[in-house]
């Protein structure tokens, strides 16, 4: 059984695809522990701001199995394979840790590199995983975000309400 942590967003019907995408993990994997949910910029493009949260989890599915899993929540909220890597989402959900692996060789970005390059990734993971190191920086994730540069980017802005 491995500790996962994942990405969520959503710049499309945005309350309801987060809390239908949020439902959808706890009825597959049970307990679910979520951040709090951060209103950022959309990156890349031009588009409605995005709600951004992390979740953390436990399961016995291999990375390739839970990517499935999440393309197939995904899916259930109207997202297409077919959009742009730059566009708007109804539900957007990527693997930032699995366990302390570094599955890089294997041809998946976990650890994820935009922990260390987003606020958005970066600051509601820090919030769940406070004391612990980043698998490859030996460094925990509060400290990331301690020492983490948002001076060219627009920092997210944390909402009032949980999925």
């Amino acid at each position: 059984m491995q500790r996962v942590a994942i990405g969520v967003g959503s710049n499309t019907n945005r309350r309801q695809h987060i809390r239908q995408g949020v439902r959808a993990l706890q009825n597959q994997f049970g307990d679910v522990r979520c951040s709090p949910v951060y209103r950022t910029v959309a990156v890349g493009f031009d588009g409605p701001d995005f709600f951004n949260l992390a979740c953390i989890f436990y399961t016995i599915l291999t990375p390739s199995e839970l990517k499935v899993a999440l393309k197939s929540i995904e899916c259930k909220e109207g997202r297409t394979q077919t959009e742009k890597q730059f566009a708007s989402r109804t539900l957007d959900m990527d693997i930032l840790l699995y366990g302390d692996e570094d599955l890089h060789s294997e041809g998946y970005d976990i650890p994820r590199k935009e922990i260390t390059e987003e606020a958005y990734v970066l600051l509601p993971l820090s919030l769940l995983l406070v004391n612990e190191k980043h698998p490859l920086l030996n460094i925990t994730f509060r400290e990331m975000w301690e020492q983490f540069d948002g001076s060219e980017v627009v920092l997210p802005k944390r909402l009032d309400w949980m999925p």
